[in-house]
């Protein structure tokens, strides 16, 4: 979000910094959807499409903020969360 250019006045951080935030989060996010609320995955997938429609929509339509957002997904495993996916249904 701090790539939205109603933000750039605010402090950035270091691109380092920030690879290993992406890192963080996306091992955070892959243990939570893989992991921990397999069964719960359904729902949680209804949910996060409505709150992707509703909140995101503004800050997705900036296309640095797109790309920002978008850096964590390239250290998911995308393997382990495709096979949760579609195990839900």
């Amino acid at each position: 979000m701090v790539a939205h250019p109603a933000l750039a006045d605010f402090p950035t951080i270091k691109a380092t910094e920030k690879s290993s935030i992406d890192k963080e989060f996306a091992a955070y996010v892959q243990k939570i959807l893989v992991e921990d609320c397999k069964k719960q995955m359904g729902a949680l997938q209804d949910s996060l499409e409505l709150l992707a429609q509703f909140v995101l929509k503004e800050l997705m339509s900036q296309k640095e903020v797109a790309s920002e957002i978008s850096a964590f997904t390239s250290h998911i495993d995308q393997g382990k969360l495709i096979a949760a996916l579609m195990s839900i249904r």
